[in-house]
């Protein structure tokens, strides 16, 4: 019998972002997963999201949507909970919920933006000359 692996999502919200669009100031609401696949394995997605001005804390919103959608009682989130066998996670959020439950709660998918990802290993030695450091 095959082992069966389990992934385990990390999620990290980070609305230290802004952007100004000519003299409009916006706060960009960026979500990051993290799926541990082995023990040196991490895989990291990111989306990212401008904030409506009147959204107070853009975590409860993004959590707010999510909970719209599996309560929803729609044929796509009855299928998508039925799909995770009880285990819905960021993942299926990401792959489940339409980009309206978003934007209801001020959260609006920034689909066409510039982004670079650095991934860095937190063990990677940055000092090589080796030995002790007087």
């Amino acid at each position: 019998m095959a082992a069966v692996k389990k992934h385990m999502h990390t999620l990290a919200i980070d609305i230290t972002t802004e952007l100004y669009e000519g003299d409009k100031h916006m706060k960009v609401l960026n979500l990051v997963i993290q799926i541990n696949r082995e023990w040196d394995e991490i895989d990291t997605s990111v989306v990212s999201y401008s904030i409506r001005d009147d959204v107070v804390s853009p975590e409860e919103a993004l959590r707010s949507a999510v909970q719209d959608f599996i309560k929803s009682g729609t044929n796509e989130s009855i299928s998508a909970l039925d799909y995770a066998c009880g285990d819905f996670n960021w993942g299926d959020v990401m792959s489940s919920v339409p980009e309206s439950y978003f934007i209801n709660r001020g959260l609006t998918p920034l689909a066409e933006h510039e982004s670079i990802d650095i991934f860095v290993r937190h063990d990677e030695v940055l000092d090589n000359r080796g030995g002790l450091h007087e």
